[in-house]
């Protein structure tokens, strides 16, 4: 039986990248636990002949299978405020992520963690911690997201935007996507196509300024155990979002 897949289009991913510049204004974590969600992606299925078929196949560029357990450290700079943010995000073997966000103008913490083994979100700002069921995860919680190669173009490593992962002891690629708006984008497959540098259109520039394999063995992914959690019902986090029937557009069930 023949693969089966669908392209997103490039519009697809432009309105990811718009999106994605808003959420700086909102809120930096859920850009930061956001990233790699490329709308270059291919997925789903698609009817035509097999050659059709074939190429298709043959243009995806596909993210390593498994999770790669990293530490990263990026900043976002608001050229319009002149304020940088800066974010530490450690991701697990198995998906989960913990991102601790701190601004020029604020040095508390904001901690955000995906928990994908026991399906739970946590949020602390100023100490105080809630916990949420986590949103639904696409593809059981493993990567998803592929690249259409002809919507994207290769980087060399000695780009400055990417030199940092100069000290990874592993082969990596990256490719940048450029959206007409203005937006830009560079993803790396072998580390789970994670967007590791972008620039959108309002002048917002998102930078890694660190990376390691692994992460430190004191790194939580849940509160400290004395600390008071409060619980909610709310699905919260990355992950689908699944609306309540009024919430869904006219026509749709």
């Amino acid at each position: 039986m023949a693969l089966e897949v669908v392209e997103a289009t490039r519009s697809d991913l432009e309105r990811y990248m718009t999106i994605h510049g808003r959420l700086v204004h909102r809120s930096l974590a859920i850009v930061a636990t956001a990233v790699g969600i490329a709308a270059a992606l291919l997925i789903g299925r698609a009817t035509g002949s097999p050659d059709r078929a074939q190429s298709q196949v043959d243009n995806v560029i596909r993210p390593a299978s498994e999770w790669v357990p990293l530490a990263i450290e990026y900043s976002i700079h608001d050229d319009m405020t002149g304020v940088k943010h800066y974010v530490v995000e450690y991701r697990a073997g198995d998906g989960s992520t913990r991102n601790e966000q701190v601004s020029d103008l604020d040095s508390r913490p904001m901690i955000r963690i995906d928990n994908l083994t026991t399906g739970k979100h946590y949020s602390s700002k100023e100490g105080q911690w809630l916990e949420h069921p986590l949103r639904t995860q696409r593809n059981s919680g493993k990567p998803f997201t592929a690249l259409d190669r002809r919507t994207v173009a290769p980087v060399p490593p000695s780009d400055p935007r990417v030199a940092v992962f100069a000290t990874v002891p592993m082969t990596l690629s990256f490719y940048e996507f450029r959206a007409p708006s203005g937006n830009v984008a560079i993803f790396c497959p072998e580390l789970n196509m994670r967007m590791v540098w972008a620039k959108y259109r309002d002048g917002k520039v998102q930078e890694t300024t660190r990376v390691t394999l692994g992460i430190p063995p004191d790194v939580a992914f849940a509160p400290p155990a004395a600390a008071r959690v409060i619980k909610r019902s709310q699905p919260a986090g990355t992950g689908s979002v699944d609306l309540l029937p009024s919430q869904r557009p006219k026509g749709r069930q």
